[in-house]
């Protein structure tokens, strides 16, 4: 078995977990270092997750707690711009099926302590590449 840091475990684990889930719209997860920017001429949903950074801290005398961020991108090429209140809802609905059980099925023992919504929607790619691109960060815990 490969050895891989603990961010990329959580990650992978994320990635499995919103794979499993049948949402209003199929998406295409994947993990990755670099996010697209430009989806080109892909049509579907696209979710990237993109380890971020980690804390670790002193949590007792022989515990450490580490905190790991994480982005997740949700892009779409844009037929319509009507799409967007739709996308909206499903970038909703997957930070609430995060929150709803807030431990990863495959990493139960990294808990889900926040959620930072950076970026709504980048007004940009929709102005320059017709793209829905939302942000999002989530803070797991881990401790060891």
């Amino acid at each position: 078995m490969i050895q891989q840091a603990e961010i990329i475990r959580i990650a992978d684990a994320i990635v499995s977990y919103l794979t499993g889930n049948a949402f209003a719209m199929p998406l295409e997860v994947v993990r990755a270092y670099l996010p697209t920017l430009d989806l080109g001429d892909f049509t579907n949903i696209r979710v990237t997750i993109v380890p971020r950074e980690s804390e670790d801290v002193p949590e007792t005398r022989t515990q450490r707690e580490l905190t790991y961020k994480l982005d997740v991108g949700v892009q779409k090429k844009l037929a319509s711009f009507d799409e967007i209140d739709g996308l909206m809802l499903l970038v909703e609905s997957i930070i609430d099926y995060l929150w709803a059980s807030k431990q990863l099925p495959t990493m139960p023992q990294a808990m889900l302590r926040g959620v930072e919504h950076t970026t709504m929607y980048s007004a940009d790619h929709l102005d320059q590449l017709r793209q829905f691109t939302s942000v999002f960060t989530l803070t797991y815990r881990v401790v060891r």
